[in-house]
């Protein structure tokens, strides 16, 4: 089965995503993470999941929070 994971954040870093992907992955799925990308050099490679990383800093990011909910859409 295909997963998708979206998270708001880097991925690297929330451990509680990476330890759901690993274990869908040895579960025998497939596992794709969508995350945001703050402009770290590295990010090590998990075996068997498929990250794809939209490139915004952080700044941006908060700015973007921060409109989002003071001003109701």
């Amino acid at each position: 089965m295909n997963i998708g994971i979206v998270i708001d954040n880097e991925f690297d870093h929330d451990i509680r995503v990476v330890r759901e992907a690993k274990v869908l992955r040895a579960a025998g799925h497939k596992v794709f993470v969508l995350c945001y990308d703050h402009g770290r050099k590295m990010h090590p490679d998990m075996e068997g999941l498929k990250t794809v990383r939209i490139p915004l800093k952080k700044k941006w990011k908060d700015i973007l929070f921060f409109l989002f909910h003071v001003f109701p859409f």
